[in-house]
């Protein structure tokens, strides 16, 4: 490859303004031909920007670990699935013959369950909310008094 042509690439390889095809966008847009086009482009869209999302959490693709860019393509693929059994639950109902529908049962709770503690390994864990608490706000602003 060419200097030019290196110049021309992201660090991952692609060509600079080349779309992410992660392993959710084939599944959706390949052998899931039986799913409507829009439902297919708006969870592809979908998808990316919670990729794009999860990215910028970490601080930027260029400080991304491969193990991290890896955990990151599992949680948009397990998404893409839940999504998609979201879909179906809402297109055909959630009991069927009076029971709770099969793809309802273990698979979508075992699937939600992955993604939180996906997420929480990637250190997106609810309880560490942006700003202080307000009993550190407190303290905060009693050590100031005692200083002045």
């Amino acid at each position: 490859m060419s200097e030019k042509e290196k110049k021309k690439r992201s660090p991952q390889g692609r060509r600079k303004g080349q779309k992410v095809k992660h392993g959710a966008y084939s599944l959706i847009s390949g052998s899931w031909s039986r799913i409507p086009y829009y439902k297919r482009k708006r969870l592809q869209g979908y998808l990316s920007g919670v990729r794009e999302g999860l990215i910028e959490d970490q601080g930027g693709e260029a400080n991304l670990s491969t193990a991290r860019k890896v955990l990151i393509d599992r949680v948009i693929g397990k998404i893409g699935i839940v999504r998609l059994i979201e879909e179906h639950a809402r297109e055909e109902g959630v009991f069927q013959d009076g029971k709770l529908a099969d793809v309802l049962g273990a698979n979508y709770l075992a699937y939600t369950n992955s993604i939180r503690h996906d997420l929480t390994a990637l250190g997106l864990d609810p309880e560490k909310a942006e700003g202080i608490g307000v009993l550190e706000y407190i303290e905060m602003k009693e050590k100031g008094k005692g200083e002045g």
